[in-house]
């Protein structure tokens, strides 16, 4: 199951928003529009503190998902300093074969689905559902 994380713009001109976190790794990810292309785009990868660009983090996978949905394996583009991404093809990463995220397209501009739910917002969604079980509860020995 999965969360939305984000959004990833996809022809913003502010480079600077179009990063995301997740909770289990300590990099970052960012899209960032090719000069002169529509469609394509490079995702890349932060890390350190403050984040500055780094080679692809070891036992990353990028899995792209056609319109068909086609599976492909990505290999990392020019000396594993990025992933090539075509718009509006959907993409899935992997880290130590877990899925950490999923980008789906829309418009122009992706979806971050987050695989990887930080702690809170599973306490969050656990306390909802214990919230409705005891409401279930209540409401069903009320009525019997």
């Amino acid at each position: 199951m999965s969360t939305i994380a984000g959004v990833l713009n996809f022809i913003d001109e502010n480079k600077d928003r179009n990063v995301q976190g997740f909770q289990s790794v300590t990099f970052l990810i960012k899209v960032e529009k090719l000069p002169e292309e529509d469609t394509q785009a490079r995702l890349f990868f932060l890390d350190g503190d403050p984040p500055e660009e780094c080679d692809v983090p070891f036992e990353i996978k990028c899995k792209e998902i056609n319109e068909n949905n086609d599976v492909k394996n990505k290999s990392p583009f020019l000396r594993n300093n990025f992933f090539l991404i075509n718009h509006p093809k959907k993409y899935e990463i992997y880290h130590k074969e877990k899925k950490i995220f999923a980008m789906i397209p829309e418009k122009n501009r992706y979806t971050i689905h987050n695989f990887d739910k930080p702690d809170n917002v599973k306490q969050y969604e656990i306390g909802k559902r214990v919230d409705k079980a005891i409401s279930t509860i209540i409401k069903y020995e009320c009525f019997a």
